[in-house]
């Protein structure tokens, strides 16, 4: 089922939607990520 309707309305997403949706870490280039802090920089060894 289309999440836009022929008018351009977005339906209201359900949980099988939500399974098929990919995690951030999958789909964004590593400079975004780290940009969105979803990758911290490496901490030196002590």
């Amino acid at each position: 089922m289309p999440i836009i309707n022929k008018t351009g309305e977005v339906r209201e997403l359900r949980a099988e939607d939500l399974k098929m949706f990919k995690s951030a870490q999958k789909v964004l280039p590593l400079s975004l990520q780290k940009k969105l802090g979803l990758i911290s920089p490496q901490k030196v060894p002590k």
